[in-house]
């Protein structure tokens, strides 16, 4: 996965063009796949054998003859290369920019989320999980002489569950020790709020917190996300394909008593049983949620 930031792509095309580095349009057609957001490019491929990784190191230095023919600079400095895998090794090749080697990265962030090789997100949750813990160190010191639920509720979702919930999609973790660290940032919240608005709770229990400022477990706010991408994607309010496509639709044929809306494929590995399309379908079926209301 090549990252290449600082550049901008005023792209248009009006269909499919040959594999030609010198044409304006050259990222329609180019072999390998591509994202692009504002001025971020990212150019990747599935690599099986070394004849992958020179079909990548083509499609590179092509886009590199579209970069000059449209007056775009590459800072070679800000380009990474970064290998995804879930087998013991990789496929090590030595990619380069003009000939300038890319530094080849274990983690790397990208539209807020932390990336690594093995495409675990411990890292990101870690991350998240101590930024958002500093912010409660912040609304802790500033907020001494509060007695306001709502203002205390205000400060908590805009500053702190915010950064807990963003791409929560992407990122929702499947192991306990995971969770527990995520909801650990909520109970550190309570536990400020309990003492400041004085509401009487067991010792480390904060229901009674959060039904006072009628507050729900961010688990629960991460399905009803899931939920939401499922609502969103079969009512064409999310307009992504391939997406789509991978939404299994269980249609019996034969009357049963099962109600469940979604065929769950069988999964071989932990890690394509947490996939988020197939937790989102797994979490409907047990939740009965309607996606047709």
């Amino acid at each position: 996965m090549l990252l290449s930031p600082n550049l901008t792509s005023n792209l248009t095309a009006s269909g499919p063009t040959p594999f030609d580095p010198g044409s304006p349009v050259f990222l329609t057609s180019i072999p390998c796949r591509i994202l692009l957001f504002a001025d971020d490019l990212k150019l990747f491929a599935k690599i099986s054998s070394i004849n992958d990784c020179h079909v990548l190191q083509e499609s590179l230095d092509g886009f590199l003859i579209w970069c000059k023919t449209v007056g775009l600079n590459v800072n070679e400095d800000k380009c990474k290369v970064m290998s995804f895998y879930r087998s013991r090794t990789c496929i090590d090749f030595n990619y380069t920019i003009n000939g300038i080697p890319l530094k080849r990265v274990q983690e790397t962030k990208d539209l807020g989320f932390i990336y690594t090789p093995t495409l675990s997100f411990r890292s990101h949750i870690d991350y998240i999980s101590c930024k958002a813990l500093k912010i409660i160190g912040f609304i802790r010191r500033h907020t001494t002489e509060f007695n306001s639920a709502p203002c205390l509720v205000a400060l908590y979702c805009s500053l702190v569950r915010s950064i807990l919930d963003y791409g929560s999609i992407v990122w929702n973790p499947s192991l306990q020790v995971e969770t527990k660290l995520i909801e650990r940032v909520q109970s550190r919240f309570h536990s400020l709020a309990g003492f400041l608005l004085k509401i009487n709770h067991p010792q480390h229990n904060y229901i009674p917190v959060m039904n006072t400022l009628k507050l729900c477990s961010l688990k629960n706010r991460r399905e009803r996300a899931d939920h939401l991408l499922l609502f969103n994607l079969l009512h064409g309010k999310v307009d992504a394909p391939r997406l789509l496509e991978r939404i299994n639709i269980r249609i019996p044929s034969f009357h049963t008593r099962s109600q469940e809306p979604f065929l769950i494929p069988t999964s071989r590995s932990n890690f394509l049983m947490n996939d988020p399309l197939v937790r989102a379908m797994r979490s409907s079926n047990n939740n009965n949620f309607d996606l047709w209301p």
